[in-house]
């Protein structure tokens, strides 16, 4: 029994391995082994998704290329082959030319200027270099305008190189620095006139607005208050629904073009029925006619004359048109008993005026 246990004993002084010891060594070789084994796997997959990766990537590479000689044969094929709808197009496509800029007044600068840089851009075409644009600018001036561009244009210690160096120039000549304040002033003044149309006054409100710089939340109150008060009150019932200038503007438009129709309206009806009076005052009364020379013109279109009420019928003395003045001094023409150069004739007595008659009348008794 001592020699064993001394034997077991410098066994594991001397780092002998047990059975138990074995088991586990061969344990985690295993372990490692799997471990390996995953990792191998790993990496494997890893250079799987990079060689997928690649291909994905020059297959797009691929396509790029073969779209690019795509559009380029295309491009070429529409050169080389002339469409007939190619004229309607340039036609459609193409652009006015802008009046020329004189004074700044008619045109304003600033729509001439919008006008330019439109022409290019839509009709680049036709402007393949900086010098077909300078020349382009020269030509759309006029008056002072080139005047001040012929010094520096071509010529000159400081010729112009671009078109936008003109286009400078000329904005430092004609644009108004104060162009918003004045703006911001021209708006504060600004209202609706009695006989303006709501159109109207808006373009001009918008106009100075966007001049002005106006803040858009400060548009609807300011609208609202430029108004004329018939226009006010009929849309402040309305007014805590419409809350902004937009919506307001367009509730402005619909009642005033009610209110204009409505005065259409009256005035229409107002002119039809001055005739109807001034007919009714000249028609004749419905009641019986008092006196037949009361309207001379109906009694001369009845076909059957009125007759007379009053006194047997008579006919009318003839008046002559030529007759004589006879003085009743003189009993001679020619003038009146006022202007007789005779003296006046003694007035007969009525008394004795009646002794002829009654002689006369007695001696007819007589002879009877």
């Amino acid at each position: 029994m001592a020699p064993t246990t001394r034997s077991t004993t410098r066994d594991r002084e001397q780092g002998v391995q047990t059975p138990s010891s074995h088991t586990q060594i061969i344990n985690s070789a295993e372990t490692m082994s799997e471990n390996q084994s995953e990792a191998q796997q790993l990496a494997d997959a890893r250079e799987q998704a990079q060689e997928h990766a690649q291909q994905i990537a020059d297959a797009h590479d691929q396509i790029r290329l073969l779209q690019e000689q795509l559009d380029r044969a295309q491009s070429a094929s529409l050169r080389n082959t002339p469409s007939l709808d190619e004229p309607a197009k340039s036609q459609t496509v193409k652009l006015a030319d802008p009046n020329p800029l004189t004074d700044g007044v008619s045109p304003t600068y600033e729509n001439w200027r919008i006008q330019i840089e439109d022409k290019f851009i839509v009709n680049k075409q036709m402007f393949d270099s900086e010098q077909a644009k300078m020349a382009y600018i020269f030509n759309r001036t006029g008056g002072i305008a080139q005047e001040h561009l012929a010094p520096r244009y071509r010529k000159g210690p400081e010729p112009f190189t671009t078109s936008t160096e003109m286009i400078t120039y000329l904005a430092e000549i004609f644009e108004n620095p104060f162009e918003a304040q004045d703006a911001r002033i021209d708006f504060r003044k600004m209202t609706m006139k009695e006989d303006e149309s709501f159109s109207d006054f808006h373009t001009r409100f918008l106009r100075l607005a966007g001049m002005g710089k106006i803040p858009t939340d400060d548009l609807q109150p300011d609208l609202y208050d430029k108004l004329t008060p018939a226009l006010q009150q009929s849309v402040l019932p309305f007014l805590d629904t419409l809350l902004t200038s937009k919506a307001l503007a367009h509730k402005c438009l619909l009642v005033d073009k009610n209110l204009r129709r409505l005065q259409q309206r009256r005035v229409q009806l107002r002119t039809t029925r001055l005739p109807s009076r001034s007919v009714t005052a000249l028609s004749p009364p419905r009641g019986p006619v008092s006196s037949p020379a009361a309207y001379p013109t109906i009694r001369a279109t009845s076909p059957n004359p009125a007759p007379k009420l009053y006194g047997p019928s008579r006919e009318s003395t003839p008046v002559r048109k030529d007759r004589e003045v006879i003085c009743y001094n003189c009993k001679q023409s020619g003038h009146i008993a006022l202007q007789c150069p005779e003296p006046p004739r003694p007035k007969a007595d009525v008394k004795e005026l009646e002794e002829p008659l009654t002689t006369d009348s007695e001696s007819e008794n007589e002879e009877a």
